[in-house]
């Protein structure tokens, strides 16, 4: 079935995969559209990876459907999916030129013509700009050019969907930047429907146009960069996602008016949050989320007039530490009885010669401070 006659291209419905007692997807339900580039965002052992490869027909759903340009693909082995995969290890062939590694899905395939072959492998070694290195082995071959050869066997069956594993966890950080960006623009132009799995949440938020952040085998969150970062709905999102000032069991104490609603932390701060549109009026035990960067800060006789410490979008403490982070300041501040610390963010500049144990005055606007549903679980690690 070809792209366009159906709706999506990906369709997956109630889909779920148990391993023994451990549910790894737990009824997890995506529509992807043609030529989307979809990101599985999450922690290891969040599920991601499991999805994918259920996509792929390595893992059979426990229950659920796989939908390809709305054919079940269920009962379809990985050959005849038509999707194209990059795994993490790139899983090159060792003992195979990068000729023969690219042109191994083509030729398993019976009845392509030996002359379409070729054209296909000297356009796909072009646009992954391998030209020049056909006769090399893996071993002989830097990071990235392996990496750009596993893309370009994943792209010379023409695929309906590309899957991407994390390929770009083996790559320094300066050649992962640059890899990321042309894997983007390559598919794209192409094109292609692309699901990609990560757990570096700049890689998601710089290459998809929707991403799906999942945990412990749910979906947490599906949206935009921009949604998912600007707007989280869990405390899991706001604290895996960027960095984020959390006040935990903030109890709402009503509504104050044009969106706002107040709200009294655990430590008896009286601040007020908003809620993402359409979700509600929020009541009972919430969590408050304000990212660094949208917090102000002064010295406390320095700070603008308007900045209330009686406020709901204020608050003042001493700077217990300063850090130097290139093009970022970073202080964390000591509020209430010190015992909650508060994280600023400020561009590289010189805000009033702020220094430890400073008296510090932090201001941010009512559109900063987020209102997200309560999460009994810990604040997650990005890192694998």
């Amino acid at each position: 079935m070809t792209a366009g006659t159906s709706e999506y291209a990906v369709e997956l419905r109630g889909l779920r995969k148990e391993f023994g007692s451990l549910v790894a997807v737990e009824d997890l339900d995506l529509n992807i559209g043609h030529n989307e580039f979809v990101s599985l965002l999450g922690p290891s052992g969040c599920g991601k990876t499991t999805t994918l490869r259920m996509v792929a027909a390595f893992v059979t759903p426990t229950a659920g459907g796989v939908y390809i340009n709305g054919r079940l693909m269920n009962d379809v082995p990985p050959y005849a999916r038509n999707c194209g995969m990059v795994f993490q290890n790139y899983a090159l062939f060792p003992h195979l030129k990068a000729w023969d590694n690219v042109a191994y899905g083509l030729k398993v395939r019976k009845g392509i013509p030996k002359d379409e072959i070729t054209r296909r492998m000297e356009t796909t070694f072009d646009l992954v700009r391998m030209t020049g290195w056909e006769t090399h082995y893996p071993k002989q071959l830097s990071g990235g050019q392996q990496q750009r050869i596993a893309l370009a066997r994943a792209l010379i069956i023409e695929p309906s969907v590309l899957l991407l594993d994390e390929p770009l966890s083996n790559l320094d950080a300066k050649l992962r930047a640059e890899m990321r960006s042309e894997i983007r623009t390559l598919v794209k132009s192409l094109g292609i429907t692309t699901m990609f799995v990560t757990h570096d949440q700049e890689e998601a938020m710089v290459m998809a146009d929707r991403i799906v952040v999942m945990n412990q085998g749910r979906v947490e969150q599906i949206g935009t960069a921009e949604d998912i970062y600007e707007r989280p709905e869990t405390v899991f999102v706001a604290t895996f996602v960027g960095t984020t000032n959390l006040f935990h069991d903030a109890e709402v104490a009503g509504s104050a008016g044009n969106g706002r609603y107040a709200v009294t932390t655990d430590d008896g701060l009286r601040l007020e949050g908003m809620r993402k549109a359409g979700q509600g009026a929020p009541t009972g035990t919430v969590a408050l989320s304000i990212r660094p960067e949208r917090i102000d800060i002064a010295r406390s006789d320095q700070a603008d007039a308007s900045w209330d410490s009686s406020s709901p979008y204020s608050l003042t403490g001493k700077v217990a530490f300063k850090e130097y982070i290139g093009p970022v300041i970073r202080y964390r501040v000591a509020v209430g009885n010190a015992d909650r610390v508060i994280l600023v963010d400020q561009q590289n500049r010189d805000v009033s010669e702020l220094g430890v144990d400073d008296e510090a005055r932090l201001h941010w606007s009512p559109q900063s401070a987020l209102i997200v549903a309560a999460d009994a679980s810990p604040p997650p690690s990005a890192e694998e």
